[in-house]
């Protein structure tokens, strides 16, 4: 299952039509785990948010914390509105130009089948990137490109990469579960130097990899 622009532009626009709260996409809820992000982003900084949807937490972050926004997403519709609500730097399409202090990858991760690829490309750019994670991986819908089910899989998947979970104890009793996301940050110590070209040119809509079957019996709760 591969879903492009068109997909996306349809989705948006029915999202918008509900806003503020987003109708079942329920930006209020999601508020939750956006505050967590937003509380570990310094006053002031450069923040490029990818495939930024309608780029709501951007938006805070401009007017809250004084940072620099700026971001892509493959529906103009998406882009269109966060352009609007922001000092406008969105662009549509999949590229990153320049450096930026945070690179944000909001339920992302699980949209794309070569996660490790993406966050390689994006350490060219940063030394910070922030995701937020579906709360389970069921690889279902949007998430069947999804490369872990279990905890113990991320772990081995992004071994290679420093990175921490930052939301632990910080959602309030009552919460619904399923916005409850977990809240990653993967760090780099320098960036990579670019090579050529300083544009990335990463896509969600791959077509699936068929991923191997791997026991959960040893998986981590982290």
């Amino acid at each position: 299952m591969t879903y492009d622009a068109e997909h996306y532009n349809s989705k948006w626009k029915s999202v918008i039509k509900d806003m503020p709260k987003g109708g079942s996409y329920h930006f209020d809820l999601r508020q939750y785990g956006h505050n967590i992000v937003k509380n570990y982003i310094e006053e002031g900084s450069s923040v490029f948010d990818y495939a930024c949807g309608l780029a709501v937490l951007s938006a805070q972050l401009e007017k809250d914390k004084r940072c620099k926004v700026s971001g892509c997403d493959l529906s103009e519709v998406a882009v269109n509105y966060a352009n609007d609500n922001t000092n406008g730097a969105f662009t549509v399409g999949s590229d990153i130009q320049g450096d930026y202090d945070y690179i944000l990858g909001l339920q992302f991760l699980e949209h794309i089948p070569d996660p490790v690829e993406w966050l390689n490309l994006a350490f060219k750019h940063t030394d910070t990137i922030i995701c937020l994670l579906p709360n389970n991986f069921r690889h279902a819908g949007e998430h069947k490109n999804m490369q872990w089910s279990s905890w113990g899989q991320f772990q081995k998947l992004f071994k290679g990469f420093k990175w921490e979970r930052i939301d632990k104890d910080k959602y309030p009793r009552g919460l619904s579960e399923s916005y409850k996301h977990p809240v990653i940050v993967f760090t780099q110590t320098k960036k990579k130097e670019v090579i050529n070209d300083s544009s990335i040119n990463v896509h969600a809509e791959y077509p699936i990899r068929k991923r191997s079957k791997r026991t959960r019996k040893n998986a981590k709760t982290l």
